[in-house]
């Protein structure tokens, strides 16, 4: 199974460049499933889609 991928405007409501500008090693994340590559096995993740509010 490959990694799961996260664009990076998925992770924050507001814009970042880097995935350090959103969460850091040790952070407890909340991403919701948006898709499912079946063939290489892989989940799409959202962060922004599994909170209900922008930051």
């Amino acid at each position: 199974m490959d990694l799961p991928r996260v664009c990076l405007r998925e992770l924050t409501w507001t814009p970042v460049e880097t995935l350090s500008d959103a969460v850091q090693v040790g952070d407890e994340v909340t991403f919701l499933v948006t898709e499912i590559d079946r063939e290489r096995h892989r989940p799409a993740l959202s962060r922004r889609q599994a909170s209900s509010e922008p930051e």
